[in-house]
């Protein structure tokens, strides 16, 4: 678990990739650098063009947030909460059949299905490092795992407030293509 942040608390172990949420942050803080240079350059553009990048900022901002920060398993004492890019899934530990590492970190559940698990994801600059660990730790959790009642995969939307910020973006890139704007 070297290159990971495997946050260990009373009831639960977080999973994250170390780059991730520095990386996020370096992204998003250039975003908002820009957002912060864009007055000075306000005189040479039309405001519909300065409106326009404010928008397109803003967006890929939250979009390099979810992609990059936000992505993680946590593990609890009767589940995995897998959080992706846009879902989150819920897996009981029964319903987990094992742990496949040959393309990314995939979870493989009861009923021939497979769970794909962003945060571990293909990376050319670990090259499976932190995902042969991630599944360490998951594969320990299925060895403690009591023999209880199985619950059912849970999936749903992974929708925050802060998301609003990526409405406008295909919108804005549709008057583009049509010459709204």
């Amino acid at each position: 678990m070297a290159r990971e942040i495997g946050r260990r608390e009373s009831s639960k172990i977080t999973l994250q990739r170390r780059s991730g949420p520095i990386l996020g942050v370096i992204g998003v803080g250039s975003m908002f650098v820009m957002l912060g240079l864009m007055p000075a350059s306000m005189s040479k553009n039309s405001s519909m063009d300065t409106l326009v990048l404010a928008v397109v900022l803003a967006s890929f901002a939250r979009l390099i947030w979810r992609a990059l920060g936000r992505p993680r398993v946590a593990i609890h004492k009767s589940a995995l909460q897998v959080i992706g890019l846009f879902d989150r899934y819920w897996i009981p530990l029964e319903c987990i059949r094992g742990v496949d590492t040959s393309h990314g970190l995939r979870i493989r559940i009861h009923g021939g299905d497979d769970v794909p698990v962003f945060a571990f994801s293909n990376s050319l600059i670990d090259r499976g490092g932190t995902v042969e660990a991630a599944a360490a730790e998951i594969r320990k959790a299925l060895a403690k795992q009591s023999g209880g009642q199985g619950d059912r995969v849970r999936r749903q939307v992974d929708w925050t407030w802060w998301d609003l910020a990526v409405i406008p973006l295909p919108l804005v890139l549709l008057a583009g293509v049509l010459g709204l704007i």
